[in-house]
């Protein structure tokens, strides 16, 4: 099991001293991914989700590929990944070629995640149409592996009409890995069926409703003859002040649980600062064994 860290974007804020010092430190204590959540528009005050609170104006949220482009620089090893970038909010297209872009730039160190999102209002800011959202991220995942993969691609779809073109250059991975994140089982039947893995709702704890998440998947992988020892799982673990022995149950659960991935979330924690953020990363780190 691969254990990573989320960014946390609000804590950290726009202090790039601190930006810097999370992304190696997480490298330097042998994290295998930094794990970035997207939004783009954030409303005024909290509406449309029991979470939403996090999602405000009050707080700070990096673009996710422009952040990787940077980090890219600063580190060798290190994966980077979106978790999630809402995808149908974007032209598949420029993602594409935005994705390949930091894969090159990072030596093929990119997983792109992304999922089709939960906010009307951020679609209505983007321009984007919310009622189709489903069926155009479907879409879009094809457009882009192609683009990826393919010299140029004639491609007629409902939402896309590309004749004969292409991108250049192309991405270090061939593919680039798609994690797609999803709440809803007819979402998560989606993430099976398109996904090369699937990031669980990051509110997910190891209980009962995950068990019972875990079993719908692994029908849909024998129903989409999908191999369970290439198909990744990534989970959250929170901090969340509950102290190392909860840590270390969660850990254990989680890899119990099967998953390939688990990533270490301080947001949302009362940490006082953003150097307490990176002490915790290095408290962690020797609690699971990582070795930098």
């Amino acid at each position: 099991m691969k254990i990573g860290c989320v960014f946390p974007h609000s804590e950290i804020g726009d202090d790039m001293s601190m930006v810097k010092d999370f992304f190696q430190t997480a490298e330097d204590l042998g994290y295998d991914h930094v794990l970035c959540i997207d939004h783009v528009l954030c409303n005024k005050e909290a509406k449309g989700a029991p979470w939403a609170h996090y999602y405000t104006i009050k707080k700070t949220f990096h673009e996710p590929l422009t952040l990787f482009a940077y980090a890219s620089a600063l580190t060798s090893r290190i994966t980077f990944a979106s978790a999630v970038m809402v995808l149908p909010q974007r032209q598949a297209p420029l993602v594409a070629k935005q994705a390949a872009e930091v894969d090159i730039l990072s030596g093929g160190r990119l997983r792109l995640g992304c999922g089709i999102g939960w906010s009307p209002e951020e679609y209505q800011g983007l321009g984007a149409n919310f009622k189709t959202r489903a069926r155009l991220f479907e879409e879009q995942i094809d457009v882009m592996r192609k683009l990826w993969t393919e010299e140029t691609i004639n491609y007629k779809g409902d939402f896309h009409q590309i004749e004969d073109m292409g991108i250049n250059p192309k991405p270090v991975q061939q593919p680039i890995p798609i994690f797609i994140g999803a709440f809803a089982d007819k979402a998560i039947e989606r993430a099976v069926r398109l996904g090369d893995g699937y990031s669980l709702n990051p509110r997910s704890e190891p209980d009962d409703e995950t068990r019972r998440i875990l079993g719908r998947i692994s029908q849909w992988q024998a129903e989409y003859n999908r191999d369970p020892a290439t198909f990744s799982m990534n989970a959250t673990l929170h901090h969340w002040n509950r102290g190392e022995a909860a840590w270390e149950a969660d850990l254990k659960s989680w890899e119990e649980m099967g998953m390939s991935h688990v990533s270490f979330r301080t947001i949302d924690s009362d940490l006082p600062n953003p150097k307490a953020h990176i002490d915790e990363l290095v408290n962690f780190a020797k609690l699971s064994g990582l070795k930098g």
